[in-house]
């Protein structure tokens, strides 16, 4: 299954690479290439370039700094695995909102979705 963007790499820093796309996911500036990311543009955990170079990271970021204050949650659904992921796969420990997150998790357990709680290292 295709995880990436579109982007071609090759026109990146003057590489002569012929693989296409990067991981969006690990695309935001957030600990950007700190853990379980790839500077290889052939791999499906390719980050990019830079942080935030993507058009779909940098509109998904201007959304959000724009609209936040009117919503109380952000969530994504990880078609890949259809996992229930929080954005702490940069750390060895838990977050301090941890037992929130996992009770997020029950909530949506409760719809019978068929949700994962996964903490990525």
């Amino acid at each position: 299954m295709w995880r990436k963007n579109r982007s071609p790499n090759g026109h990146y820093f003057r590489s002569n690479s012929n693989c296409i796309g990067v991981d969006l996911n690990r695309n935001f500036g957030y600990h950007w290439m700190e853990n379980g990311a790839s500077t290889n543009p052939c791999s499906e955990t390719y980050a990019g370039p830079q942080q935030d170079s993507e058009p779909e990271t940098i509109a998904l970021q201007t959304f959000i700094n724009q609209t936040s204050k009117h919503w109380d949650a952000y969530l994504t659904f990880h078609s890949y695995g259809q996992y229930w992921i929080y954005p702490w796969g940069f750390a060895l420990h838990m977050p301090d909102d941890h037992l929130e997150l996992v009770n997020s998790n029950q909530f949506c357990r409760s719809f019978q979705f068929k949700c994962f709680f996964l903490l990525l290292f």
